[in-house]
């Protein structure tokens, strides 16, 4: 895990069970994007540090903690280690579904500060 990037505690977990599921699979990472979030480049721009948005990690880390996914619908033992140690459990489909409550912070709904009066 790289110390110096705090992203890393969700991104490292995320690639291994992406590759864990590929290896099991027998497919290639750019399917398995592909088949998620309709975007085969999606782990390639993970491994060079490029943004995701909490969108796209989401659904990744839903369909892959979701047994049903897994070849012959089962889930690795390593796989369901790194789903079961996550800061959200398997439960992440629920937790980020939650209604946004960002338009109740009134720093999300103040005007520009840069435009002018």
């Amino acid at each position: 895990m790289d110390q110096d990037n705090p992203s890393s505690v969700l991104i490292d977990p995320m690639l291994a069970l992406a590759e864990i599921w590929s290896a099991k699979a027998g497919k290639p990472l750019t399917a398995l994007a592909e088949r998620i979030i309709s975007s085969s480049q999606f782990f390639a721009r993970v491994r060079e540090q490029r943004d995701i948005t909490v969108r796209n990690y989401a659904r990744v880390m839903a369909w892959l903690s979701d047994p049903a996914n897994w070849p012959d619908e089962r889930m690795p033992k390593a796989a369901k280690r790194i789903v079961e140690i996550m800061p959200h459990g398997a439960d992440i489909a629920s937790a980020l579904a939650a209604p946004s409550s960002h338009n109740a912070d009134p720093c999300m709904s103040t005007p520009d500060l840069g435009a002018a009066a």
